[in-house]
């Protein structure tokens, strides 16, 4: 999820929090929790991970606690969360798609790069098949992650962390979306609620990749999700009107329980269904002129290459045009 540097949240507190409605845990509250910095300025591991041992050679690819959370805290940490919309795959089958392409692009990392970790179900696939070539080939980089539950996925991998601020350029960044452009190449972002962070770390990227199963490739931005815009708190209700006024249908995202949305920097998110754009580059220019948007999802021209997985086996797609 977005910018903004809070702290660390505890899995096991994070999951209780959902279910509870209960105010954010930070590592303060719980007793396990620790964080460590190393010489290098990289982040290690928290003191009660589980085993990197264990998570990479468990019969899922990742951890038992993030199983029990893909539903309650990735995949509906927003009406509009990380939603699988194809009906022609089982759920085992988009677990496997997604883990050949989070395989397939770690095969992209090369010693001593810094890397963008991206957030979603998919990019976690791909942090995972990192952590194994950490943990078995002694691969050396540096993670920059785009959200908390990323970092603290990460972290349980001993991947090495550490931040923009140490590291102003990436070599690559892996990121999934919840729609590709086919050609261009541009996407859609921001339905796990991670925008921000991934826009900026994206932006301070020298290549990107986007991973996904091939049900997110369409003809036209817009087809079947509408573009998440990050707005301020304060006078929420006025931004919203003005995203309406360019011609979407904007709606304030809710959680489970009913109650705003708020992003890792503090921020709603509205989502504004514009419908198939014939030009996502406009769109994206009047957005970009909102009072009170702080970012929004039309990720365009970021991606070279889209490693994607259906039916068909795996493919990479390489963008077509400036």
């Amino acid at each position: 999820m977005p910018e903004q540097e809070e702290s660390f949240v505890c899995t096991r507190a994070r999951k209780e929090r959902h279910q509870s409605g209960a105010a954010r845990h930070t590592m303060s509250d719980c007793f396990g929790c620790k964080s460590q910095k190393t010489i290098s300025g990289a982040s290690s591991s928290p003191s009660h991970k589980t085993t990197p041992a264990s998570i990479l050679d468990s019969k899922a690819s990742l951890p038992s606690q993030w199983q029990s959370l893909k539903q309650v805290d990735m995949m509906a940490r927003s009406t509009g969360g990380e939603i699988d919309v194809r009906a022609d795959a089982t759920s085992a089958q988009l677990d496997q798609w997604k883990k050949d392409v989070g395989e397939a692009a770690a095969k992209l990392v090369e010693n001593g790069m810094v890397v963008g970790l991206g957030s979603g179900s998919t990019a976690l696939q791909f942090v995972a098949a990192l952590g194994k070539r950490v943990e078995r080939e002694g691969l050396r980089i540096v993670g920059i992650p785009t959200s908390e539950q990323t970092e603290h996925f990460a972290r349980q991998l001993n991947i090495p962390l550490s931040t923009l601020g140490e590291h102003t350029q990436l070599d690559l960044d892996v990121d999934g979306a919840d729609e590709i452009e086919l050609g261009s190449l541009y996407l859609i972002k921001g339905h796990g609620g991670a925008l921000l962070r991934e826009k900026i770390v994206a932006a301070a990227s020298k290549r990107m990749a986007v991973i996904s199963d091939d049900s997110k490739l369409v003809e036209r931005l817009g087809s079947k999700f509408a573009v998440p815009v990050e707005v301020v708190q304060f006078g929420w209700q006025v931004t919203q009107k003005r995203l309406a006024d360019l011609g979407s249908k904007p709606a304030l995202r809710m959680t489970p329980q009913g109650k705003p949305f708020v992003t890792d920097g503090g921020n709603y998110i509205v989502d504004c269904a514009f419908g198939p754009m014939a030009n996502p580059k406009e769109v994206a220019h009047h957005l970009d002129h909102v009072t009170g948007a702080v970012e929004h999802g039309l990720f365009l021209g970021f991606v070279w290459e889209a490693v994607v997985c259906g039916h068909g086996g795996l493919q990479i797609l390489t963008r077509k045009g400036p």
